[in-house]
């Protein structure tokens, strides 16, 4: 099958069983989480006279391309990715290609990817990356990065991915990692295995969905 993507693609919409819509993972993961950074990173980038927004737009893009294709790996599918300039392509396709590598060298067998669930418990979503099966016959969560470091709130949210599934799914989680592939330097690429305990990042997720809610119900007022 063919697989189409595109840049204008729409924001993921998650909705527990009555219909009510609820946030991603990804968002609440960020809650409270200090974006100087990025600040700092676009200030500098003015400074040398470039346009931060089309370098994190071709950024973005490079990222997409890689995820769709890996997702046509795992499901035999063909990516058509027409919508998406040279360079973002050629970045993509270096990624994906190292993602290859990763996956062969974890000696991971496929069970499942681009999971979207919902976790009717605690009212929020998320699309897994990847589960996978280690030679142990272990499932294995895999979040797969295009970053240039690894960040607190990707141990949250992975923490909320954990338990979706673990909320959806008879056979629980038992290793998560977390396979960063850098855009710039694939000496940089890492797979960084999770802490097997994961129960403190996600009390510290529970705390951000409150949070989330709180201020909802604030502004309903």
């Amino acid at each position: 099958m063919l697989v189409r993507l595109s840049k204008k693609k729409a924001h993921q919409i998650y909705k527990l069983a009555n219909g009510t819509v609820v946030p991603g993972a990804s968002t609440i993961s960020k809650i409270g989480e200090s974006q100087d950074f990025l600040t700092a990173w676009a200030h500098k980038r003015g400074l040398a006279g470039e346009d931060y927004r089309k370098i994190t737009d071709e950024a973005a893009g490079i990222g997409s391309v890689a995820h769709l294709q890996v997702t046509c790996h795992c499901k035999w599918d063909s990516a058509d990715l027409s919508d998406f300039s040279q360079v973002e392509l050629q970045g993509g396709s270096s990624l994906f290609d190292r993602f290859k590598e990763m996956w062969a060298e974890q000696g991971l067998e496929f069970v499942t990817n681009e999971l979207e669930l919902v976790s009717e418990t605690y009212r929020y979503g998320g699309t897994l990356d990847l589960i996978g099966r280690n030679p142990k016959g272990e499932l294995v969560l895999v979040d797969v990065k295009s970053s240039p470091r690894l960040y607190g709130h990707f141990y949250r949210q992975i923490a909320g991915y954990e338990n979706l599934w673990n909320e959806n799914n008879d056979e629980n989680i038992q290793r998560r990692v977390i396979f960063r592939l850098d855009k710039k330097d694939p000496r940089d690429d890492e797979v960084r295995p999770l802490p097997a305990n994961m129960e403190k990042h996600f009390l510290v997720f529970k705390k951000q969905l409150d949070l989330y809610y709180a201020f909802k119900a604030l502004n309903s007022d």
